[in-house]
């Protein structure tokens, strides 16, 4: 028979992968739910509104700032070195979808690389309506907190990238996202 010429099974009982158990991977680790995942964001939009309501207002901008990076690393799937290195530039208009003005596609020049090559830069769509909004706000009124230059979008006080993004919980079980500034010891968190 002639390749193409007629259907025939490929994958049978003697050489297809016997799985361990329902799923390999660990239940710890897995993806959130929906549910799991509006309430990560809402609990990051009450930090900043609880911030914002405190007497000193201490940290606004920072919640604002860690806020916008949780939101944009969910909406385009970066990578946390790839969310670390954005810079304005990197933002560009997608002509087939106008309605999100200047933050149509995301170029990401820091890309995954394999181990000894350079990295690869990738472009990523903007698919939801409300990443272009958040980006909007951070760049027209978070950004300009941190002063001149405006280049890195998310940085830290002393202009510095963040290492890390690290999520941690307080007694309450609050989590709480935290960019960590590159000098600073893990340990004195």
């Amino acid at each position: 028979m002639l390749f193409g010429a007629g259907f025939a099974q490929v994958i049978t009982e003697f050489n297809r992968i016997t799985h361990k158990g329902e799923s390999e991977s660990r239940s710890e680790k897995r993806a959130f739910t929906r549910p799991e995942l509006q309430a990560l964001f809402d609990l990051a939009d009450l930090e900043y509104e609880r911030v914002l309501d405190s007497p000193r207002r201490n940290g606004a901008v920072a919640v604002l700032r860690d806020t916008a990076t949780l939101k944009v690393a969910y909406s385009f799937g970066l990578r946390v070195n790839e969310l670390r290195h954005l810079q304005i530039v990197d933002l560009s208009p997608n002509y087939r979808a106008p309605y999100f003005g200047d933050y149509g596609v995301l170029n990401v020049r820091w890309g995954k690389s394999s181990a000894g090559s350079p990295f690869k830069p990738r472009s990523v769509l903007t698919v939801f309506d409300w990443s272009a909004e958040v980006l909007d706000d951070w760049i027209h009124n978070g950004l300009p907190h941190y002063g001149q230059p405006m280049t890195d979008l998310f940085r830290t006080r002393s202009g510095k990238l963040p290492v890390r993004a690290r999520i941690l919980t307080d007694d309450d079980d609050e989590v709480v996202l935290l960019l960590v500034p590159r000098q600073a010891h893990t340990n004195a968190l």
